[in-house]
């Protein structure tokens, strides 16, 4: 009777430890910083949330002439999938799958998260630094406080030195993915991994493309910017 209630008793431990690392795993996933709760790690789907199929395209010749959904790992190299995520063109982001004017766009994210938009990003980076004047200014310290920290060089980190100012205090966990272009002479398009990080905004808000915000190695403040629709950036999510 004593080693059944042993046995009975270590299978209850090895579950409680099970679901406690389950639940780690899951709290671990998210920041939530000024109430809202974003991931801490970029986007890594192959479908939209209603499971249709987002294709890979490794070709550069056919990703510079998509125009609808795709998505890439930076150098075609898996490996970097699983450090940094999928890199996806702005037709995956609005969720754009086919070419049909009269078919619903469908949603990259996951049900119950949603791709922020620019005022949410404005928020956030307002809340890390109020003299970021909206996330244009690239000397403000909001992108310090998103950057993992440590160097390549020093064997401390991904983005290469000086990794200006990276401190991580938000707990946002910026990693330098890179992204995917369609004018870099370099045969795939892809440049910039392990020295700065675009992620894409939710809708447009004017005629020069679609915008994002981004972290680079050399600066402590974050930046916005404006690329066409067929780059490839990374993305995160907000929770609903």
């Amino acid at each position: 009777m004593k080693k059944i209630v042993l046995i009975v008793t270590i299978l209850l431990a090895i579950s409680c430890s099970n679901e406690n690392s389950e639940s780690s795993s899951s709290d671990e996933s998210t920041v939530t910083i000024n109430n809202k709760v974003w991931s801490k790690y970029n986007l890594d789907v192959t479908t939209y949330s209603d499971g249709t199929p987002i294709p890979q395209v490794t070709s550069q010749s056919e990703w510079i002439n998509l125009t609808t959904g795709a998505w890439c790992y930076y150098n075609n190299d898996p490996a970097n999938g699983e450090i940094y995520g999928k890199l996806y063109n702005y037709y995956a982001v609005e969720g754009k799958h086919d070419n049909d004017p009269n078919t619903p766009y469908k949603q990259l994210a996951p049900n119950g998260w949603h791709i922020p938009s620019n005022d949410e990003w404005r928020e956030l980076v307002n809340h890390l630094d109020t003299n970021a004047n909206g996330g244009s200014n690239y000397y403000n310290q909001s992108g310090s406080k998103m950057k993992t920290t440590g160097t390549i060089e020093s064997g401390t980190g991904l983005w290469i030195t000086p990794n200006l100012g990276a401190n991580n205090e938000s707990g946002f966990s910026g990693l330098p993915a890179g992204y995917r272009s369609i004018y870099t002479s370099t045969p795939l398009g892809f440049y910039g991994i392990k020295s700065y990080t675009l992620w894409w905004v939710m809708y447009k808000d004017n005629d020069y493309g679609a915008s994002s915000f981004n972290l680079y190695y050399d600066r402590t403040g974050i930046s916005k910017s404006y690329y066409p629709d067929a780059f490839g950036l990374s993305v995160r999510c907000i929770k609903n």
